[in-house]
């Protein structure tokens, strides 16, 4: 039988998250306060920042949309969610909450694997785009020539041309002082 310290050294859980930064440069030793942020979850090892060209990830950072992202793989004893390593991560590298993503491990693998279903989709479609191209030439001679059979409504060019404001019966008297109120007299009527 296993002694009970065995046991907690071989059961000893582990939390892997990836983090990733939009338009970081970390500059001024801004990795190192990441580090040191880390260390409350216990931070066990951190990998090497790759770095990733600029590209649309609308989908990843809604607020900034076409950015350069940096990410790093941690691992940490401490269980925590990906919401707090979030907040810690931006504190410390002094930049936005909305500049940073954290997955854990199994969600990150999960939305690759989406994002590689998407681009399938996006391919197919595009395939399917290329096969409505060659048949636009016909598409358009059809319109053209429905065009040419259709007869339209016009107004009646005889109608009665509208009145406008300018053509209206104008009066002869001014607005101002034409017609002056009569002023009773103070001592009143006398007859």
């Amino acid at each position: 039988m296993k002694s009970f310290k065995n046991f907690l050294t071989e059961s000893q859980k582990t939390f892997d998250f990836k983090v990733r930064i939009a338009n970081c440069d970390f500059k001024d030793g801004q990795l190192e306060k990441i580090k040191i942020a880390l260390q409350q979850f216990d931070l066990m090892k951190m990998s090497a920042v790759k770095n990733y060209p600029p590209e649309d990830r609308s989908t990843e950072f809604p607020r900034i949309g076409t950015c350069e992202v940096k990410d790093f793989d941690i691992q940490l004893n401490y269980p925590t969610t990906d919401a707090a390593i979030r907040q810690a991560v931006a504190h410390a590298a002094g930049i936005g909450v909305n500049q940073t993503s954290v997955y854990t491990k199994e969600e990150y693998l999960q939305r690759l694997k989406e994002l590689d279903r998407i681009k399938k989709k996006d391919s197919a479609l595009l395939d399917q785009e290329k096969l409505e191209d060659e048949e636009k030439p016909r598409h358009s001679l059809d319109f053209l020539k429905s065009l040419e059979t259709r007869k339209y409504d016009f107004a009646e060019k005889n109608a009665e041309k509208a009145k406008t404001t300018n053509e209206l019966p104008q009066g002869t008297l001014s607005p101002v002082g034409s017609k002056q109120n009569k002023i009773p007299s103070p001592i009143g009527n006398k007859k």
